[in-house]
């Protein structure tokens, strides 16, 4: 009876502020099973309050995985409290808590082992704390940075080990710059999949230099959407990254219509790629689908320059997902389209 009022105690403390996700513990917090195999509670607290000290009963120390405080005004001393009681933490989402100071993780000591998933989009941090962050986490694979607007323009210059584990980083609707694209690929040697929509910073040439360094990179998601980038770019993206699967490129407006004239190998990989309201022309689409035979998703919308033309002239059958809407194609070449390929939908 005693243990069950200690539950139901925990169950109103944390009603509206956090969310958990509680596994059953593990003696080896990096085994995969954390994230397979997940019982999922959500508890939900009336009151926040430090003081309450059920918030921190032995019952749960060994069992909760994964916190979420989106948009929660969360303190430094709250967050220290948090990370040194629950040791087998492997998520810790703080989305939007604005009130955590941009140095809160710079003036953190504690090695956060298990830790492998972290979002920190929409907060103030600083170079300092992601730093530390990189650092005190070695296990850490999947970090989220989109919209944390200080971080500077060369936040991985002063990051001088390799982050071998990282897989996932957001960077959306940050300042970081075309420098800083480059170090991130060669100081996360497993990154598979990279967001850098809207950063404003990247200039036309970011990915050209990709010709100096020798080997290839296992990115598998790439997204460069509104973002400054050449033909020559994408071009290079293609030919180092052959695992790509997909790749937007959508209202890049500094691609030209001859965007795949540059293409020399084929990619086997890429399944899905978004070039929406970019200039691409027949010509350009042409090539891509030439090189790039198991496309199974394309996005055309809003692209001008595309003609019934060539879709008609095109072999479409390793299609599934063809997005012409916004363009010159009718709604007559859609629904013959879809009548000759029975697998394909046409928006």
């Amino acid at each position: 009876m005693k243990q069950l009022n200690c539950v139901l105690s925990a169950c109103v403390l944390f009603f509206s502020l956090a969310q958990f996700s509680i596994t059953k513990a593990d003696s080896d917090c990096s085994d995969s099973s954390i994230t397979t195999e997940k019982e999922e509670s959500t508890f939900c607290c009336m009151k926040y309050s430090l003081s309450q000290p059920v918030l921190f009963d032995n019952l749960f120390r060994y069992e909760v995985r994964a916190l979420s405080f989106k948009d929660k005004n969360i303190t430094e001393e709250f967050l220290r409290s948090i990370l040194d009681f629950y040791p087998h933490l492997y998520s810790l989402n703080l989305n939007g808590c604005k009130v955590l100071p941009y140095d809160v993780f710079a003036r953190l000591d504690s090695t956060l082992h298990c830790l492998e998933e972290l979002d920190l989009g929409r907060t103030f941090l600083s170079d300092a704390s992601i730093y530390k962050i990189l650092l005190n986490c070695p296990n850490l694979k999947r970090l989220y940075l989109g919209m944390c607007r200080n971080i500077s323009l060369e936040f991985f210059s002063s990051i001088d080990f390799k982050i071998n584990n990282l897989e996932v980083l957001d960077l959306r609707w940050t300042r970081v710059s075309s420098a800083t694209v480059i170090q991130i690929l060669e100081k996360c040697p497993n990154l598979k999949r990279l967001n850098l929509q809207w950063c404003k910073n990247i200039t036309k040439d970011v990915f050209e230099s990709l010709n100096l360094y020798n080997g290839v990179y296992p990115l598998e998601y790439l997204n460069l959407g509104w973002d400054r980038v050449s033909d020559a770019s994408v071009c290079n993206i293609l030919h180092k990254c052959p695992n790509l699967k997909k790749l937007n490129l959508e209202w890049c407006k500094t691609l030209t219509k001859n965007l795949f004239s540059r293409l020399m190998n084929k990619s086997n990989s890429l399944k899905k790629i978004i070039l929406r309201s970019t200039r691409v022309s027949d010509a350009s689409l042409q090539t891509l689908m030439n090189y790039c035979p198991e496309l199974k998703q394309v996005n055309l919308s809003e692209c001008p320059n595309i003609t019934a033309d060539i879709l008609d002239s095109l072999e479409l059958g390793h299609l599934k997902y063809l997005d012409v809407s916004e363009t010159r194609i009718t709604t007559d070449v859609k629904n013959e389209l879809m009548g000759r390929y029975r697998s394909l939908y046409v928006n």
